[in-house]
C-alpha cells in the first residue's frame, strides 16, 4: 500500500538470533531540519533524583502535583523541586499533571527575565516522573499576610491590587494568560515586592495548549463563563480585591474551601459593597475590555472613597 506520509523513528532495534548479525547503521541523530514535535525529547532521564539535590522537605504532596524542597549542592542554594506524574490527575481531554507542568516550563522559560517570577533552574525526568527545578522565593503567600496584617488600610490594599495587575499585564504582553489568581499563589517578601507562582493552568497565546477547562482556585473564577481569556483573569482580580476588602469577613471561608460559600458571598457582597461596586459590576458581569480597563476603574472608585 503507498502512504503519502513519512514517519522518523529512533530508537534501539532489538534483534533476537544469536549472531546477531545485523549492523544499525543509523546514528540516531536528528537532523536539522526536522522539528521535533515532542517537547521533551532532549529532556535528561535519571533512574534517580540527582545525587547533588538533596531532599529537605515534602512543602506539599496531592493529586495534582507534589513540591518539595531541596538543597542544590552545585549551587549551594535551598531550591523547590515540582513534580509531576504521568497520567496523574489527568481530565476529561486526557491532559494529565505532566502536561500542565510542561506547560509551566515554557511560562518560566519565557519569563526569565521578569523579576516576578520563579527562576526555572533545571528540568529532568525519573521514570515517568517530570521534575522542574525552581529557584526559592522567600516571603509569605498573600493568605499568610493579610492574616498578619489585619488591619491593612484600603489604600495598602489597593496598591497591592495594582502591582499584581502590572504583573499580569506584563504577563500578557507576553503572550502569557494567568487564570490561576488565589492568595496561596501570590508571594510577599520582606521588601514588599510581589511575586506570582504556579503556572500550570497558564494558556500560552500562539502556541499549542491543552483544551481549555474551567481552571482556577474556588471563588476566583465564575462557573458559567468558560473561556480562557482576559476576562477570567478581571474576573479574578475583582474577587480577590473583594475578599481583601473584607478579609477580617471571609478569611475563614479559605481554610474550608466551600466553593457555595464563595460564591453565595459574591452575590451578596456584589450588590452590598459601597466601596468598589462599579468595578465588581463590571468586572462580574465580564463588562470590562481589558486589564487596563479594570485598573482604571478601581482608581475611580478609589478615588471616590478618599
Amino acid at each position: 500500500m503507498e502512504s503519502k506520509i513519512v514517519y522518523y523513528r529512533y530508537g534501539d532495534i532489538i534483534i533476537d538470533n544469536k549472531e546477531n548479525t545485523f549492523e544499525d547503521k543509523r546514528n540516531k541523530v536528528i537532523p536539522e531540519n526536522i522539528i521535533v514535535p515532542v517537547t521533551d525529547y532532549y529532556v535528561v532521564r535519571y533512574k534517580s533524583i540527582p545525587k547533588h539535590l538533596i531532599i529537605l522537605e515534602v512543602i506539599k504532596q496531592s493529586g495534582k502535583n507534589t513540591v518539595l524542597k531541596a538543597f542544590d549542592a552545585k549551587i549551594k542554594e535551598i531550591v523547590f523541586l515540582k513534580e509531576a506524574r504521568y497520567l496523574s490527575n489527568i481530565d476529561i481531554y486526557g491532559t494529565d499533571s505532566l502536561d500542565r507542568l510542561v506547560i509551566e516550563e515554557r511560562v518560566l522559560t519565557k519569563t526569565h527575565d521578569l523579576i516576578f517570577t520563579p527562576k526555572l533552574l533545571d528540568k529532568f525526568y525519573v521514570e515517568n516522573h517530570y521534575f522542574l527545578e525552581i529557584k526559592q522565593i522567600e516571603g509569605k503567600n498573600l493568605l499568610e499576610y493579610m492574616k498578619q496584617n489585619l488591619f491593612l488600610t484600603i489604600h495598602e490594599k489597593v496598591k497591592i491590587i495594582k502591582k499584581i495587575i502590572e504583573k499580569l499585564e506584563a504577563l500578557y504582553k507576553l503572550g502569557i494568560i494567568y487564570v490561576d489568581i488565589s492568595f496561596s499563589n501570590i508571594i510577599i517578601d520582606d521588601d514588599e515586592k510581589i511575586y506570582l507562582i504556579d503556572f500550570e493552568y497558564c494558556k500560552i497565546l500562539g502556541e499549542w495548549n491543552p483544551p481549555d477547562i474551567i481552571a482556577g482556585c474556588i471563588g476566583f473564577y465564575d462557573p458559567q463563563y468558560t473561556k480562557v481569556d482576559e476576562n477570567r483573569i478581571i474576573f479574578a482580580i475583582a474577587a480577590l480585591l473583594l475578599y481583601m476588602e473584607n478579609f477580617h469577613i471571609v478569611h475563614h471561608l479559605f481554610e474550608s474551601k466551600n466553593e457555595e460559600a464563595f460564591l453565595d458571598f459574591l452575590k451578596e457582597s456584589f450588590y452590598s459593597t459601597t466601596l468598589f461596586y462599579n468595578t465588581y459590576r463590571n468586572a462580574f458581569l465580564h463588562k470590562f475590555e481589558n486589564l487596563a480597563a479594570l485598573r482604571n476603574s478601581i482608581m475611580n472608585d478609589y478615588a471616590n472613597i478618599i
